[in-house]
């Protein structure tokens, strides 16, 4: 680390081995913070690691004690008797959390360091193949950020504090309404961190579905980022005009055949669209470490981002994974990882297995396709079905999983020639379990 003054970085390993040799179990108030790689020096690590070990077995130490430890090992050639005692005389007996906090700064900034270095070496190795080098920088990237912002356990009275504090700022909820007022009596919302897997079988509407949500969401002021494996940009724009005008899609392919009340309404469709941060991606070669990859990007290029959206997942690449079952498994756990790792709520399209109908009229958690994974990794899942008998523009939300709050079902109408979901009525109240009737 050239630039860097690394006297200061050992002197600060030092103080710290020396409290700990004054008072051996200080050790045991540092021993989850501090790890042994966290040292630069290599016979720092190795006293540390020591310590440690006495520790661990509840044994108090002093140096005496050490020095035993490495001639026992014939390592008393790394950690001599002088170098001990002069670590433990010229270190105070005090200020250990002090010293440690600067320990874990040091090796916050050295990971920093090799990341930085490890890029420009990337970048000396491939020329010419920038593909390649975003993607390795990106993923050491995203690494380096789950190492040096990784904390410990936070005590209860932390937690308190935090909440308190945005409970008197009046900040009652940052979770993004989806804009169906039923739905979001049982959700409260789309929470930073979340999962949420919307399934359905072909052609039920579950895009629609998506996109209304896209265009509640940035209505609300969101920047919301729309991945689509199968569709094309243009596509997924006719299809929020349609529903934003309240336009038949056929007219949009005849443009000729709208009327002047029709085509002024898709005119002013498209004006406040054009103003509304939404933003597709519609390479259907994505994995979902490119879309993390794009997301970031997206937060750091466009000011901030706030909803994800990926249409949908067993469409995604996968690698080379052993089969199927193992690809969507690996997809959905790094979803899940994203929502949590970018803060923002991630809303997953699946598709069911094509049997669903054979034994059941509704479908289940495990017919969601190639994978219980994405039962385990959604924090929310709502399916959306037609039932038998009920009219056409009917569509039931069964609400089939959800961690924060109450399952059940909603009834909502689908105009499909405008690709539109509307709450079925808005006057309807929860029965006594909870319920809101069909």
């Amino acid at each position: 680390m050239e630039g860097r003054n690394f006297s200061e970085m050992e002197d600060a390993e030092r103080s710290f081995l020396g409290c700990i040799m004054q008072t051996s179990r200080y050790i045991y108030s540092v021993m989850n913070q501090i790890s042994v790689s966290d040292f630069i020096l290599e016979k720092h690590r190795k006293i540390y690691a020591a310590m440690l070990d006495f520790a661990s077995q509840g044994i108090d130490f002093d140096v005496f004690k050490l020095e035993s430890y490495f001639y026992g090992r014939n390592e008393a050639y790394v950690c001599e008797r002088q170098l001990l005692f002069e670590i433990k005389e010229n270190s105070p007996a005090i200020g250990l959390d002090f010293y440690a906090k600067q320990i874990k700064v040091n090796t916050k900034l050295r990971k920093m360091y090799d990341f930085l270095n490890g890029s420009l070496n990337a970048i000396n190795d491939k020329k010419g193949d920038a593909g390649l080098i975003l993607e390795e920088i990106d993923k050491n990237y995203n690494l380096l950020g789950g190492q040096i912002n990784e904390e410990g356990p936070a005590h209860i009275s932390k937690v308190i504090h935090d909440y308190k504090k945005e409970w008197e700022a009046g900040i009652v909820s940052d979770a993004i309404p989806t804009g169906f007022v039923n739905l979001d009596y049982y959700i409260t919302g789309m929470k930073p961190g979340q999962m949420i897997t919307i399934a359905a079988p072909t052609s039920q509407g579950k895009t629609a579905f998506a996109l209304n949500i896209t265009v509640n969401a940035a209505e609300q002021g969101k920047r919301v980022a729309f991945f689509t494996m199968e569709m094309k940009a243009k596509e997924l724009l006719q299809r929020l005009v349609c529903a934003k005008a309240a336009v038949n899609s056929k007219l949009l392919d005849n443009i000729p055949l709208l009327s002047n009340e029709e085509a002024a309404a898709v005119s002013n469709a498209l004006n406040k669209l054009n103003d509304l941060n939404i933003y597709f991606d519609d390479n259907g070669s994505l994995d979902a470490d490119k879309v993390r990859a794009r997301c970031q990007q997206m937060k750091m290029e466009k000011g901030g981002l706030d909803l994800v959206i990926i249409d949908y997942l067993q469409l995604m690449q996968a690698g080379d994974a052993e089969n199927r079952t193992v690809a969507v498994t690996n997809i959905s756990n790094k979803i899940k990882q994203m929502a949590i790792s970018l803060n923002v709520p991630v809303l997953c399209l699946s598709q069911l297995n094509r049997d669903m109908y054979k034994n059941k009229e509704e479908p289940e958690l495990y017919h969601l396709r190639d994978s219980g994974s994405i039962e385990q990794d959604s924090d929310i899942v709502v399916f959306l079905f037609v039932k038998k008998n009920d009219p056409n523009n009917k569509v039931t939300l069964k609400i089939a999983k959800n961690r924060g709050g109450q399952k059940g079902y909603l009834s909502h109408e689908f105009i499909g020639e405008n690709y539109l979901f509307r709450d079925w009525t808005v006057s309807r109240q929860p029965d006594a379990q909870g319920y809101l009737p069909p």
